[in-house]
């Protein structure tokens, strides 16, 4: 029996120590390193923010990237900002980014992936129309 564990043993420390494994692991690494600084230069210091991604395992990461610089929140309406990543090829969302760009979004390229950030509270301002804030209906506008 202890013979057979230690086999099993020598083929995982072969496994581990394979270039294509130590390769990959790299290659994550790399990318949570990439996304923590896209986190910081992105969000303010101490901000609540959302994360907000259809990856739960991807969700979970970003918010604990991002415990050492913000505040991650449960409900979208405690938050100021919302995050999201997703697999990324920079070719395919250059040219949407370019044309749909806002000024409450902030975009951060990481290999393999896009981190997308919103400032809520400027979106939530532009999603009311001018006038219809305070109850007041939005200003007619004539027709010619």
């Amino acid at each position: 029996m202890l013979a057979k564990q230690v086999n099993a043993e020598v083929h995982l420390a072969k496994w581990y120590t394979s270039p294509g494994w130590t390769s990959e692991f790299t290659r994550y690494y790399q990318l949570e390193e990439c996304e923590y600084h896209a986190i910081r230069s992105a969000v303010p210091e101490g901000a609540a923010i959302y994360v907000a991604s259809p990856d739960h395992a991807r969700a979970q990461r970003l918010a604990e990237l991002s415990i050492p610089w913000a505040v991650p929140q449960q409900n979208v309406n405690h938050a100021d900002w919302a995050l999201v990543v997703s697999d990324a090829n920079v070719a395919d969302y250059r040219h949407y980014l370019h044309h749909r760009r806002y000024s409450y979004m902030t975009y951060r390229y990481c290999p393999d992936a896009l981190l997308s950030v919103k400032n809520l509270v400027q979106a939530r301002q532009f999603a009311v129309p001018t006038g219809a804030r305070h109850g007041r209906k939005p200003p007619r506008v004539g027709h010619l």
